[in-house]
């Protein structure tokens, strides 16, 4: 549909995305994972690596509504499998999603980062270092990890259309671990 949305490589062949970037509006369906590609590094025109998507893997109980929003932000993730693993290489490495004991660690003013492509520079990565966490709250749905209902956290990261599926991170020892996924903005006191 000639859209982007930024995503991330957790596994060598999986990449965490927004489930609203899957959904076509024209439709009102889900786009199918051919007509779906993961392009790594792109900068400019140029990419570290090019796959295509084999399958895509939803939130049990993510609704649409007919504009493409969720009902519930929570179960706005998907997560594609790639047709073939990406290989191995400094520059392209999965970035693994934070254990509970992380969240469990997340607090108002814990310094955050996040990394899209926004629309604001759709062909280069922009990285949003420091933001932190402003607030969060349970979702609407029942808490399951079936389900992918949980918690909503809100940041002030520099975010706009585009770092829709891109990674909310923290720091965690040298690395670095994901614990959301941007999939909305909202505005607070103008």
């Amino acid at each position: 549909t000639g859209g982007f949305c930024s995503g991330t490589l957790i596994a060598p062949d999986q990449v965490l995305t927004a489930a609203h970037c899957l959904w076509n509006k024209r439709t009102n369906r889900w786009l199918g994972a051919d007509a779906l590609h993961f392009l790594p590094g792109y900068n400019r025109g140029k990419y570290l690596a090019h796959a295509q998507v084999s399958a895509v893997r939803h939130a049990a109980d993510v609704v649409m509504d007919r504009q493409g929003h969720p009902s519930d932000p929570a179960t706005d993730w998907a997560v594609l499998t790639l047709a073939s693993a990406l290989p191995a290489r400094p520059n392209l490495r999965p970035i693994a999603l934070a254990s509970a004991a992380d969240l469990a660690a997340l607090h108002e003013g814990t310094a955050l980062l996040q990394a899209g492509y926004s629309r604001d520079r759709a062909h280069m990565l922009t990285v949003v270092d420091p933001c932190q966490l402003v607030g969060r709250r349970q979702s609407r749905a029942e808490s399951g990890a079936e389900s992918g209902a949980g918690m909503l956290l809100y940041h002030d990261c520099d975010a706009t259309f585009g770092d829709s599926g891109s990674p909310v991170l923290v720091r965690v020892g040298d690395g670095l671990r994901i614990v959301g996924i941007h999939v909305a903005a909202v505005q607070r006191d103008g």
